[in-house]
């Protein structure tokens, strides 16, 4: 909401409470109002050019593009039954997540395949711990007279371990392009 009162703009925003306490205590403490304290703050901060916060925030701006398209209501239906299959909010982010999946090689995860995949790689490294500490208690304490060939089964254990991590890592890999494409 925006009003002119003899040549100053009026304008009504929302700020967080801490800041708001902030701007009390400043104006509480130099008998000023919180109009003149914002102002001031404001007026600091365009005169300093803190080109750096600007620029960044343009830069971001400049590199996206907003584009519309026309659907019609059975391809907004089939849309928006696909986008509640794969977990998205909304359908925009059903269009995006195809339109990514037809131009990258790296194919994009749904949201839904993004949660069974961080499962998946959560229950394989809890087996892999439980493995471990099975083998350890074996080793030490032998009570079980288990007959294992204790150099095989750490051969398969290294080769496990090694698998985990190659996981690990594509996780990472899969994660660091979906948080890239948001």
């Amino acid at each position: 909401m925006k009003k002119m009162i003899k040549n100053k703009n009026r304008l009504t925003i929302r700020i967080k409470e801490n800041i708001d306490e902030k701007i009390s205590e400043l104006s509480k403490n130099n008998n000023v109002t919180k109009n003149e304290i914002i102002n001031i703050i404001l007026l600091n901060f365009f005169e300093n050019k803190n080109e750096d916060l600007l620029d960044f925030n343009f830069f971001t701006l400049k590199n996206e593009h907003e584009y519309r398209i026309y659907l019609f209501d059975k391809e907004k239906e089939f849309l928006d039954k696909k986008r509640a299959e794969h977990g998205f909010s909304f359908i925009t982010s059903e269009i995006k997540f195809r339109l990514l999946n037809t131009i990258y090689n790296d194919k994009f995860f749904t949201n839904i395949e993004m949660k069974s995949l961080n499962d998946a790689v959560n229950d394989i490294n809890v087996l892999g711990r439980n493995i471990n500490t099975i083998l350890k208690n074996a080793i030490e304490t032998n009570k079980y007279n288990f007959d294992i060939n204790y150099e095989k089964f750490s051969s398969d254990l290294k080769t496990i371990k090694e698998i985990l991590y190659k996981l690990n890592r594509e996780m990472e890999n899969v994660n660091y392009r979906v948080q890239k494409r948001k």
